[in-house]
């Protein structure tokens, strides 16, 4: 926060976020939804953990990640936060205003460095407005993520606060998807679709036999 009343924030919707905790609920999982500041309503039947700042969203992911099988990193968590919140509304004064920004905690980078067993399968999500290919390959290996869901923004199919979005999902020997512009709820069927499958390959490759707690 900047002082009571304002904030730092982006015009990310949640509705992304919604639509891949609600279509695992409807697979059958226990899920965790960790919302920071959402225009929609979360979904019924999944726990729900409020998370409104960068550093609140920070410790509920790092207390829920060690107890889970799959954590889907869909939240838009601000870069940057100032390094002083006003305790009263700051009051214009027709005066340039400066704010000096610190970068926030890599939440995502600090799971992927958690160690083997505690570490869930890790999905990231990198909204980017060019260079859509290397940047999202570059956060895949340097935040140690699974996967990570890519979508152009900014462009002719800016999926912020919308109802649709066009993704393309990146694995370690590079684009998996080619899909079209799809409603939300398609998109986060499609997704779970892929995780499922790549989910199961790793828990067999790692530990043939063990049983999923299927908490994502």
């Amino acid at each position: 926060p900047l002082d009571p009343v304002r904030f730092i924030g982006n015009r990310s919707s949640g509705k992304m976020g919604a639509a891949i905790a609600e279509a695992a609920r409807d697979r059958g999982a226990a899920v965790t939804l960790i919302a920071g500041a959402m225009s929609v309503t979360p979904p019924r039947g999944v726990t729900v953990v409020d998370a409104t700042t960068a550093q609140a969203m920070r410790e509920a992911v790092l207390r829920a990640a060690p107890g889970a099988d799959i954590l889907v990193m869909a939240a838009a968590v601000a870069d940057f936060a100032p390094t002083k919140a006003s305790q009263r509304k700051i009051k214009r004064s027709g005066e340039t205003l400066q704010i000096e920004l610190r970068p926030n905690p890599d939440i995502v980078a600090e799971v992927g460095e958690m160690p083997d067993g505690a570490r869930p399968f890790l999905i990231g999500f990198a909204a980017e407005s060019d260079e859509l290919e290397a940047n999202a390959a570059a956060k895949l290996r340097d935040k140690g993520l699974d996967l990570i869901v890519g979508n152009v923004i900014g462009g002719p199919f800016d999926a912020i606060g919308s109802d649709e979005n066009k993704v393309t999902v990146f694995g370690g020997e590079g684009a998996l998807t080619d899909w079209p512009m799809l409603p939300k709820r398609q998109v986060a069927e499609r997704l779970w679709d892929l995780i499922g499958d790549r989910f199961r390959r790793s828990r067999g490759e790692a530990d043939a036999g063990t049983g999923s707690r299927r908490r994502q």
